[in-house]
């Protein structure tokens, strides 16, 4: 339903007194938040709507939105003002203020956890948890549409973003957001004159919604690898003292572990031991299976599942001899498992990181 069928005098929206009930999970408490939010620029809006007047069957575009549009009714300040005097919003923001209270002081939860790991800034923050909303609830995609009066916007905007976050009249983010950076979320370009449609990562959805799984770039070309009892010929302790010292360090530092040796000699399950005994799970990648152009999504896609899960990467694949390191924050501990006489191409020298090599015999 656009404005034009909905904005009356009498149709004007009331915030319901419901909005305000405690949430019982972290996801439910993002999307009451969401939801409120949205519940308070539609009563704006429908304000506005209803003061323009009923438009004339013949015209597109009413006189009466002309006039609010060059009187600026819906400024940033006029919409602040009135969210201070209207009595309904008045409690409907108490209520807000209290779940954006109960988000920031979740500490454990996994949405904290991300912007811990990113480094996400509130604002980063508040527009990831847009778009996870709407991912969660895609009902709420034609509240998106209705909140900028246009059937075909069923999706979040940094435009719209910036409205119900109250952070003025654009955009404050950035493409060297992380949030790009790291794809947390993407957006999608909806051709000339139109904003971009921002959406949340279904892997990142998932994550966030407490479900483990593979990120989709990964699949098939990417396994767990499990430990099994050291042979005694291996002698790990100085290998294990080597990047707990490292990755541990003051200041820490991240590691690219190489282990050379013919196929057969035991080189990932070397690599998953080495990794278990400090702590951490192993994800093997076969860079073979990854074409070049896909590699640097690939390789960035498996440091965030890294970071998120926890886990150590090992490389494999005679193709790493050729393929330059991406230049993306990697997860402290990597394994590059190669054929005898065979080394990767060095690390940039901006990175703060260290390599060691061993053979597997």
């Amino acid at each position: 339903m656009t404005r034009r069928k909905s904005a009356t005098k009498k149709s004007v929206a009331k915030l319901r007194p419901a909005l305000n009930r405690s949430a019982s999970t972290e996801l439910d408490t993002l999307l009451a938040r969401f939801r409120l939010l949205a519940a308070l620029r539609r009563a704006w809006l429908e304000k506005l709507w209803s003061e323009e007047g009923a438009p004339s069957a013949r015209t597109v575009i009413s006189q009466g939105e002309i006039e609010a549009n060059l009187a600026d009714r819906d400024s940033p300040e006029a919409e602040s003002l009135w969210l201070k005097k209207d009595d309904s919003a008045r409690a409907s923001l108490s209520s807000l203020a209290a779940i954006e209270a109960s988000i920031a002081n979740n500490e454990s939860s996994r949405l904290a956890e991300i912007n811990r790991v990113f480094a996400l800034s509130n604002e980063e923050s508040d527009l990831l948890q847009a778009c996870l909303a709407v991912a969660l609830d895609p009902s709420l995609a034609r509240v998106c549409a209705y909140l900028q009066d246009h059937t075909g916007r069923n999706y979040v905007t940094e435009d719209l973003a910036a409205r119900l976050f109250r952070f003025g009249r654009s955009s404050v983010w950035s493409a060297e957001s992380s949030l790009f950076r790291w794809e947390l979320i993407s957006a999608r370009d909806m051709g000339p004159g139109e904003p971009a449609a921002l959406t949340c990562d279904p892997y990142i959805r998932d994550w966030l919604a407490g479900r483990s799984s593979l990120d989709a770039l990964l699949v098939g070309v990417a396994h767990i690898q499990e430990p099994k009892s050291p042979l005694r010929s291996w002698a790990l302790n100085e290998s294990i003292d080597f990047i707990k010292q490292t990755i541990h360090g003051d200041p820490p530092e991240r590691v690219r572990f190489i282990i050379s040796g013919p196929r057969g000699s035991g080189r990932r399950t070397l690599a998953a031991t080495i990794s278990a005994a400090v702590g951490l799970p192993l994800l093997v990648i076969d860079a073979q299976q990854v074409d070049d152009q896909a590699w640097p999504r690939v390789f960035l896609r498996a440091q965030r599942q890294g970071y998120l899960e926890r886990r150590a990467i090992a490389w494999t694949g005679e193709i790493l001899t050729k393929r330059l390191w991406p230049n993306v924050p990697s997860f402290p501990l990597q394994f590059v498992i190669t054929e005898p006489n065979q080394e990767p191409p060095p690390i940039r020298r901006s990175s703060k990181e260290k390599s060691r090599c061993r053979r597997s015999e």
